[in-house]
């Protein structure tokens, strides 16, 4: 298995929850509370016969 780990990086209220969310599990929530602290997913994907797992995380009020 292969591993990724990745950060979300943005600007608040800009929809990173939402996005990361939405890629990890397959749904959309029409809101979400504002995160507070750290958000974290995973998502396992199957790339040329390859397991890959993301783990993606991202903080909340970060300045871009």
């Amino acid at each position: 298995m292969i591993k990724f780990k990745v950060v979300v990086a943005g600007a608040k209220n800009v929809g990173k929850t939402s996005l990361i969310r939405r890629y990890a599990t397959g749904k959309f929530q029409i809101s979400t509370l504002s995160t507070i602290g750290v958000d974290f997913e995973t998502k396992k994907v199957i790339v040329d016969g390859n397991e890959v797992l993301f783990n993606i995380k991202h903080s909340s009020s970060l300045v871009c």
